[in-house]
């Protein structure tokens, strides 16, 4: 009787582990990635001109002096385990962004693409 009593508490155990796994993305797509650099020229470039080549930012600043476009994508990824009495979980988040900043004007003064890891 001891015996499957044992058997029965394992079985028990294995149907209530779990392992999680999950991603997930927000934001705009990081159409800055596939674009040359040297396509934007502080004094120059406007910012229809960025619009145009990246499309709508996911924020739009207004600054004292100006106006900020803000273009960023989350990633997500996430793991972990589900068992009856010990739980574990794993995040990673990464940030991939990119910014262009405008005088009163809407010309290009400054703009930086952040490194995504």
């Amino acid at each position: 009787m001891r015996l499957s009593t044992v058997a029965l508490a394992l079985l028990l155990l294995g149907l209530t582990a779990s392992c999680i796994n999950n991603t997930a993305e927000r934001g705009v797509e990081p159409s800055w990635q596939e674009v040359d650099a040297d396509a934007f020229v502080p004094g120059t470039t406007t910012r229809s001109d960025v619009l145009q080549a990246l499309g709508a930012p996911s924020q739009l600043v207004s600054l004292a002096n100006g106006t900020a476009l803000y273009y960023v994508l989350e990633r997500s990824r996430g793991s972990g385990l589900i068992l009856l009495l010990y739980n574990r979980r794993e995040d990673r988040t990464t940030y991939d962004r990119a910014v262009f900043f405008f005088d009163a004007d809407d010309v290009l003064t400054d703009f930086a693409f952040g490194d995504p890891e």
